[in-house]
């Protein structure tokens, strides 16, 4: 119920007059993680679980999630909810249907990956993400320069 509500509500809510919403002509999106605490109860730690030390656990159970936002408005068009021990990149990649041509995502360093790259591209969507300062990664594919 709560997620029907969620998709019906959700979406875009700026347009290209919106201030700090658009740069030349793609609008701005971001990506971004985060965790929250549930209600303490069995039905609860069975779903979701939550941090542990030496396989017991403590804390509240929590819920991850990752979203994809407009920057300009910060209007939630998507949302992808996973227990604690999901990754940010995994519960992300299926946020891309939800982009396409003329936008570009923003995503912080601990998105990137070449399958998470290809999964946004591929709706046509430009991609912006930050690399950790350690990252010592091999070219996959090198892109062609053009001069302007």
């Amino acid at each position: 119920m709560m997620e029907s509500l969620f998709r019906l509500v959700a979406g875009p809510l700026s347009t290209p007059d919106t201030p700090e919403a658009w740069w030349r002509g793609l609008r701005l999106l971001t990506l971004d993680g985060t965790q929250f605490d549930l209600p303490d109860s069995a039905n609860n730690g069975d779903s979701f679980d939550g941090p542990s030390t030496g396989g017991f656990p403590f804390g509240f159970p929590q819920v991850r999630a990752a979203m994809l936002a407009e920057i300009g408005t910060h209007g939630v068009l998507d949302a992808h909810l996973g227990s604690y021990r999901d990754g940010e990149r995994s519960l992300a990649c299926p946020l891309a249907s939800s982009t396409g041509p003329g936008d570009l995502v923003i995503a912080d360093r601990g998105f990137w990956s070449v399958e998470f790259a290809h999964a946004f591209t591929a709706t046509g969507s430009n991609l912006l993400v930050r690399l950790q300062s350690n990252h010592l990664g091999t070219a996959q594919e090198e892109l062609g320069r053009t001069c302007r």
